[in-house]
């Protein structure tokens, strides 16, 4: 992400680039970077050790789940099993969701409902 501090949630004290600033091109962007770079390597672990992956662990409950479901159907589209997902959820996302819930101007409805039509 081009900023001084290589983060960017929309709740934090130490970013200065915020989710609800970018664009959807951005955010596509950078999810699409993120979704290759898992996938390509996973591909790597998997060809290197002979086994497959039995789950996925995404660090955070927003972009990087929606990147782990991607890399998922990706990969159960070439004919693998779908794996389980989990995530650890901590404080920003957190915070960043209920902003929106309860309607804050900083904060509009915006990723909240990305994640729960996504399913994620």
């Amino acid at each position: 992400l081009p900023h001084k501090i290589p983060i960017c949630e929309s709740v934090s004290p130490v970013s200065d680039k915020r989710w609800h600033s970018m664009s959807d091109a951005e955010i596509e962007e950078y999810l699409k970077r993120l979704e290759d770079l898992c996938y390509d390597q996973m591909a790597l672990g998997e060809t290197e050790t002979g086994k497959t992956y039995d789950f996925m662990i995404a660090h955070h409950c927003f972009l990087n789940q929606i990147v782990l479901q991607r890399v998922n159907q990706k990969r159960v589209a070439e004919g693998k099993k779908k794996i389980p997902q989990v995530a650890f959820c901590h404080g920003t996302a957190l915070k960043m969701f209920n902003l929106e819930e309860k309607g804050d101007a900083e904060y509009p409805m915006r990723f909240k409902k990305m994640m729960e039509e996504l399913k994620v």
